[in-house]
């Protein structure tokens, strides 16, 4: 008879035979592990068994790369390491293969050239591997890492962990770190010690190899938008007006803002400090352009006035009238000082004594009326430095204000029998019109300077920096002179953005009825990227991130920014009448220089105007380091870089809103590709 039951002590017998099968499974795999690990140290030889540290890598803001990471030849992802993440393992080599080979193409328009890279690969299985990620990418070492030897030891990046079929083991293949490249020899990942990012940025801190021009520092946060990075307070930008001329062999670029053909800024400053002038005062020019003989005083002339009004100082007699009306005199007179202020105008009535009788005593007041005021002079006695360099600058001032002008008041129509004539109403405005009558005004008046050259040519080869400083002059003030000198001949408003800084005139002549004709020339020193105040200059740039649209009367502008194809200029000469924005071919790249120290931004303001037009970065030497806010507190997700001459380290510090910084080194850009000028750093 079959049971269907069993009693309490069966039962209780049953389920001890239970427990001591699985004590007895789990015995047996322990030993079985252990078994194969004791056979591995057998089969292997000793240098073929390695004890090595693995390392979980995420991106620098803390993302595994499960989803792959974006190769390119101008891309490269931050992986971060923590070192409290470490794994340590034995592992028993099957192959480790250490070589040279041809494995990467260095340019795909020209797939011949190609680069001969050392090559090391690890190949192994190891046992006993508690918990491993299969969707994380992994680093290996052969020995412990810390902050100390991180830079020097020698790295692997996995390619394949999978876990044998027929032991409890794991098979990996690693690559060593060098191996991960892609064209254009940029590394596709870069491996930072660091925790991840975690938390939202406010600040980014940033150094650069010395002599680089940055072109922008653009962060992109996760939604894919582009938080302004701006220049945190002590920091200053200097913009940069660059050419590329030549990519090959290395890229080659003229630095216009540091040609002679702008003055040096510190020669500026310097005339106003000895003026005792603030450098946002209005000044003369008269004592700061002197080239070629005293003028005469120079002589204010007006063909036809409506009033004149004028203030005489000076000393006269006084004293007692003793004597007759007509036979006395003066006695104890004595002199004192008067002050009187006058004004005579058309329509003025004065009167004026006449003597009507034969004796000549008796007299008699008449009246005259003012109908007209003509061929007034006022001659200045103020301006004693006036020189025959200034006066053709004078010149030329006055001559581009009448062609402007059109030459108003030249002429006048009459009628003469019942017809109406033309008729010469003001000489000197007509004789001008004359001038330039089917003339290029731009020759016209550029030929009142080269005369003068001619005429002086002793005067010119005596004083190279005089007649540079004039000519760059004429460039300061294209807004008013229109020459072959001025910024696109003078046409528009474009030199108050192709030049760092421009005067600004201060005594414009303003719907004269008449002729006048400029005795003076003052100015204020204006620019659009720096700001003059008192006796100190910063500059108005203050962002990293973006080219500044610029807004002006005729025109709107941005500069182009840089990116991984750099174009050459194809202007046929650095001549200021060559200078425009208009013309697409002419190829412009404003570059930025940066400190947020006040020895630096020294030097830099020095180099404005040095007469060094072909930049060398090693010669400049200038390290750009300062700090820069979000405007938004942001997760960063990349960050895009583009320099020129930025081949070096990097510093990037990002400060998070816990104020914990995250300091990362990188080596950027290649030193011999010069002409490689962008990267997208994906964090």
């Amino acid at each position: 008879m079959i049971k269907n039951s069993y009693d309490e002590e069966q039962i209780d017998d049953y389920e001890e035979e239970d427990d001591n099968d699985e004590f007895v499974a789990s015995f047996t795999a322990k030993q079985k592990l252990k078994k194969t690990e004791v056979i591995e140290d057998l089969t292997y030889l000793e240098e073929e068994v390695i004890t090595a540290y693995l390392y979980p890598l995420t991106t620098l803001t803390g993302k595994k790369v499960s989803m792959g990471l974006r190769v390119a030849k101008d891309k490269m992802t931050i992986m971060s390491v923590d070192i409290r993440s470490q794994i340590k393992i034995k592992a028993y080599l099957s192959q480790s293969d250490d070589d040279y080979d041809l494995i990467e193409t260095v340019d795909p328009m020209n797939p011949s050239e190609q680069i001969m890279r050392r090559s090391e690969n690890l190949d192994f299985i190891t046992y006993n591997l508690k918990e491993i990620d299969l969707g994380c990418l992994y680093l290996l070492t052969k020995e412990a890492i810390n902050e100390d030897n991180f830079s020097t030891v020698k790295q692997y990046v996995a390619k394949t962990i999978i876990r044998s079929v027929d032991t409890d083991g794991m098979e990996m293949s690693f690559a060593s770190i060098e191996e991960f490249s892609s064209s254009f020899k940029t590394p596709p990942i870069k491996i930072v010690l660091s925790p991840p990012m975690t938390e939202k940025i406010k600040e980014i801190h940033v150094t650069t190899p010395k002599g680089t021009l940055v072109g922008n520092i653009k962060v992109v946060d996760n939604d894919g938008h582009f938080p302004e990075l701006i220049a945190k307070e002590g920091t200053e930008i200097y913009p940069k007006l660059c050419f590329p001329f030549q990519t090959q062999p290395v890229l080659s670029i003229v630095n216009y803002w540091s040609s002679d053909q702008i003055i040096p800024l510190k020669h500026i400053t310097a005339y106003l400090d000895s003026k005792g002038l603030n450098y946002d005062d209005d000044f003369s020019l008269q004592d700061f352009l002197v080239l070629g003989d005293s003028s005469k005083y120079p002589t204010l002339r007006i063909d036809h006035a409506y009033s004149i009004r004028y203030t005489t100082l000076g000393k006269r007699e006084v004293g007692r009238w003793k004597g007759g009306s007509y036979n006395g005199y003066y006695f104890d007179s004595t002199w004192e000082d008067y002050n009187s202020s006058a004004e005579i105008k058309v329509g003025d009535k004065y009167g004026y004594t006449v003597t009507t009788a034969p004796d000549n005593k008796t007299r008699q007041t008449l009246y005259q009326t003012i109908t007209s005021i003509e061929d007034v002079n006022v001659t200045s006695k103020q301006s004693y430095r006036y020189t025959t360099a200034f006066d053709t600058l004078l010149l030329m001032l006055t001559e581009s204000f009448w062609k402007d002008y059109e030459f108003k008041g030249a002429t006048k129509f009459e009628y003469v029998n019942g017809e109406q004539v033309e008729k010469i109403n003001d000489t000197r405005i007509y004789e001008i019109s004359q001038k330039y009558s089917q003339q290029d005004r731009y020759a016209v008046n550029t030929n009142n300077w080269l005369s003068w050259k001619k005429i002086n040519q002793d005067k010119v080869n005596s004083n190279p920096s005089m007649t540079k400083r004039i000519e760059s002059t004429i460039a300061l003030l294209s807004g008013y002179i229109k020459s072959n000198f001025s910024i696109n001949k003078g046409d528009n408003d474009d030199y108050k953005i192709l030049l760092p800084f421009y005067f600004e005139l201060q005594n414009a002549i303003d719907n004269p009825v008449n002729y006048v004709g400029y005795t003076d020339i003052k100015v204020k020193l204006k620019s659009l990227y720096f700001e003059f105040k008192g006796k100190n200059i910063s500059t108005k740039v203050k962002e990293i991130s973006n080219n500044i649209i610029y807004k002006l009367d005729y025109n709107h502008y941005a500069f182009p920014e840089v990116t991984s194809q750099v174009e050459t200029s194809s202007i046929p000469s650095s001549m200021p009448l060559d200078q425009q924005t208009a013309n697409g071919e002419y190829s412009k790249y404003q570059l930025k220089q940066f400190s947020n120290t006040s020895s630096i931004q020294d030097l830099i303001k020095q180099e404005y105007g040095n007469g060094i037009i072909n930049y060398n970065p090693i010669s400049n030497g200038i390290t750009n380091n300062g700090e820069f806010s979000l405007d938004k507190n942001s997760f960063v997700s990349e960050l895009k870089v583009s320099s020129f001459y930025g081949s070096g380290l990097w510093r990037f510090n990002f400060v998070d809103v816990n104020n914990n910084s995250f300091i990362i080194d990188l080596n950027l850009f290649d030193k011999t590709e010069t002409k490689n000028s962008f990267i997208n750093l994906i964090l």
